[in-house]
């Protein structure tokens, strides 16, 4: 387990101490690859809304997108006790299951750290997008479009980079980014809107 802190001025609340895993001691033997988006698709996005008539372009962030998705098999931390409160310690009855100043933990959910956190938390988020008619271009890697809707994004980890026409469309991809097949705790989508 790690500690981070870190000063976000661009966030509502800029200071930030969080819990991480320390995924240098995880052998995972799965696969922690996800497909992005690089820098040429970005600017093919930026070039399309510059030449459409109508086009406009906005951007979307997943909050937490790491966070709350099933895992299929459990890891575990040792947690500090230092770390833990008096009320914790009581509350979730941890006294008895100390061992050398530390309790051992379960994760069951993404956790930042975790090596398989962002393939799964991207396998649930193409789930998503594929029910509400969204489809990754068969050629370019990290390139999206709607089957009916004047939508086409890149899409690297949890960030969106939209070309649309017409606000209502754009409305309709933001809200189902945030939402996933198995756990609805992944956090609100952050949204900037642009015109050109």
């Amino acid at each position: 387990m790690r500690v981070v802190s870190n000063y976000r001025p661009s966030k509502a609340d800029p200071y930030r101490v969080q819990w991480t895993v320390g995924g240098n001691n995880i052998e995972y033997a799965g696969d922690t690859s996800t497909p992005t988006a690089d820098l040429t698709t970005a600017k093919l996005v930026f070039n399309s809304v510059v030449s459409a008539p109508d086009a406009e372009f906005a951007t979307g962030d997943i909050s937490d997108f790491y966070l709350f998705t099933n895992m299929d098999e459990s890891e575990y931390m040792w947690i500090p006790i230092q770390f833990l409160n008096p009320e914790a310690l009581a509350a979730y009855e941890l006294e008895n299951l100390i061992v050398d100043g530390r309790v051992l933990a379960e994760i069951k959910k993404g956790m930042y750290g975790l090596p398989q956190a962002g393939c799964l938390a991207y396998d649930q988020l193409v789930l998503n997008l594929e029910r509400n008619g969204y489809h990754p271009c068969k050629r370019t890697h990290g390139l999206w479009r709607h089957v009916t809707r004047p939508i086409l994004f890149s899409l690297v980890v949890d960030d969106f980079g939209i070309k649309y026409v017409g606000k209502q469309h754009a409305q309709h991809i933001l809200p189902r980014c945030a939402k996933t097949t198995k756990s609805p705790k992944i956090g609100p989508v952050n949204s900037t809107w642009a015109s050109r």
